[in-house]
């Protein structure tokens, strides 16, 4: 199996600003995780539907989901994804459902 290194990001809550809004920053959590994006075979399609097969990946990771979940974000080189759900399939790995934000 080919991996592609991928950042886990979560955010921080750095102040409370005078309308008493968290002002949050994007910070690392996991850096050069092994992960690989598997596609969605036709089983899942029909448990999922289209419209989220569409907008959404699968990203296995080969972390513990105990060390990132507070995790929010994975990021692919310049590719941005919002972690959707995050579901602990062994020790090592975790798989998570997301979805990419365009720059």
């Amino acid at each position: 199996m080919i991996y592609e290194l991928v950042d886990i990001y979560g955010d921080t809550v750095v102040e409370i600003d005078e309308l008493h809004d968290e002002v949050t920053e994007r910070t690392i959590i996991a850096a050069a995780v092994n992960s690989k994006f598997t596609e969605w075979n036709a089983s899942d399609i029909k448990v999922q539907g289209r419209e989220f097969t569409l907008s959404h990946r699968k990203v296995l990771l080969k972390i513990d989901k105990q060390l990132i979940k507070d995790a929010q974000y994975v990021v692919k080189g310049s590719e941005l994804f919002k972690i959707e759900k995050l579901v602990d399939l062994q020790k090592r790995w975790t798989l998570a459902y997301v979805k990419r934000y365009r720059a």
